[in-house]
């Protein structure tokens, strides 16, 4: 049993950090808890952990090692998915692009935690993987690629300003937003915010934004469509209805459509909806 719950938890850890890897957005409740800049660094932080100790535990090295650090790494998902939900937000970030309650993520991070020490006596009938093994081997040459990347990262940060900027010339992004994810304040439900975005190409060529959310409670097309010239910005429109009867924090992801290769340009809004006074 215990080690069908340490295969399993390995998908989901493995699972949820490619999810994130794939989306490269950072989750507003990370923005929430530790401002823009800090929160991105939190992501790439808590997505290379996962990648870690997902492979960790699906090759089952250092068992003893791995089964704590397993526990109180579900236990701090607990945490922070319960106070997630506690302040109303609608996702809890865990698996980029996929939207899921964060009322359901607290639900499976404590049986995950309440398995891991039921069959935790288990544990003991497994050996650990001997420090010469293939699979320990491989976890080390992951944590020094891991260790790697972080000095890549810090010293592109260095030249670019920010770990922000530094991971977007990494992934060699065509077009960005800048101050995203955009933060739109406590808000009045129902009403409609609008916000001047700035749109930035990253292309030493001009790039023609054509077109982005158009729906009853977002519209970015106001403005569109708008040429960018190389290496510059231009400002567009951007509305958002908020939810007349759902107060609490709220994400929107809002996305524009460009020229450049039919590349997808994604960002989000976020706020807090207080009940009319």
């Amino acid at each position: 049993m215990y080690w069908l719950t340490c295969k399993c938890l390995a998908g989901v850890l493995l699972s949820a950090a490619t999810l994130k890897l794939l989306d490269g957005q950072v989750p507003v409740s990370f923005v929430h808890m530790f401002g823009t800049e800090a929160a991105t660094v939190v992501h790439l932080l808590v997505l290379q952990w996962e990648l870690l100790l997902g492979v960790a535990l699906l090759l089952g090295i250092r068992k003893s090692l791995v089964h704590r650090l397993t526990l109180g790494t579900f236990f701090a998902f607990a945490a922070v998915s319960f106070w997630s939900g506690w302040v109303g937000q609608s996702d809890c970030g865990c698996f980029g692009s996929v939207s899921v309650s964060p009322w359901l993520t607290f639900g499976f991070d404590l049986v995950a935690v309440l398995l891991l020490v039921l069959t935790s006596r288990s544990r003991k009938s497994f050996t650990d993987s001997p420090d010469r093994s293939g699979a320990w081997r491989f976890a080390r040459v992951a944590a020094l690629a891991v260790v790697l990347f972080n000095g890549v990262v810090a010293a592109a940060s260095v030249n670019a300003g920010s770990v922000t900027d530094a991971l977007t010339w990494l992934r060699g992004t065509q077009l960005s937003i800048d101050g995203a994810p955009v933060d739109l304040g406590d808000q009045d439900s129902g009403q409609t915010v609008a916000r001047e975005i700035s749109v930035r190409n990253h292309l030493g060529r001009p790039v023609r934004v054509v077109g982005g959310t158009s729906d009853c409670s977002c519209v970015a097309t106001d403005s569109l469509p708008v040429t960018i010239p190389p290496h510059a910005a231009v400002t567009i429109h951007v509305s958002l209805r908020l939810p007349p009867d759902k107060p609490g924090r709220f994400a929107r992801r809002v996305w524009l459509w460009s020229d450049a290769d039919e590349r997808l340009c994604v960002f989000q809004m976020f706020g807090t909806v207080v009940p009319k006074p």
